[in-house]
């Protein structure tokens, strides 16, 4: 199985008609990667569709309630992460919301271009191998590295954006 997972389709939230479409890409190389993300995708959607809040609290809370599962572990297995957006379309009130964790980016068109609508929850650090740093042509080789994902022990800090359809 690859690592990732995903979700697009109509949820009634708060009996309004959205339209929700969450991307969940597992952190690791291991064998269990996809495991995280199913996990996440699933917790989102039942949140959704079994809590009411307002759009941008349920986004919150939903993807809080994913991160202590994988925290926790789930089906044996434990340190399960992964990136994520997620974007829901208010169908009656014409808004879109929208937050991600990670590297798993958004975007969106305006006037015929393409423009990145989130930020990468990510860092550049120079490579080390045995505490001596990796190069490449002489030069430092970097590594981007996860400041936020869900499953991560540390806070989570969901930032939700808003906008309308237009």
């Amino acid at each position: 199985k690859c690592g990732d997972y995903s979700f697009s389709g109509k949820l009634k939230i708060n009996n309004i008609d959205c339209h929700v479409a969450i991307v969940a890409d597992g952190v690791s190389t291991g064998l269990t990667d996809w495991l995280a993300s199913q996990t996440a995708v699933y917790t989102i959607i039942d949140f959704l569709k079994t809590q009411n809040d307002t759009i941008d609290e349920l986004i919150k809370s939903s993807i809080h309630s994913a991160n202590q599962i994988l925290i926790n572990g789930t089906e044996n297995e434990k340190k399960l992460m992964n990136t994520l957006s997620i974007l829901i379309c208010d169908l009656t009130n014409c808004k879109i919301y929208y937050a991600n964790l990670g590297d798993s980016r958004i975007y969106g068109l305006h006037n015929g271009i393409w423009v990145q609508l989130t930020i990468d929850d990510s860092r550049s650090e120079p490579l080390k191998i045995n505490g001596k740093t990796v190069l490449e042509n002489g030069t430092p080789k970097f590594g981007s590295f996860l400041t936020n994902a869900v499953g991560d022990y540390r806070k989570n800090d969901v930032e939700v954006n808003k906008t309308d359809m237009n």
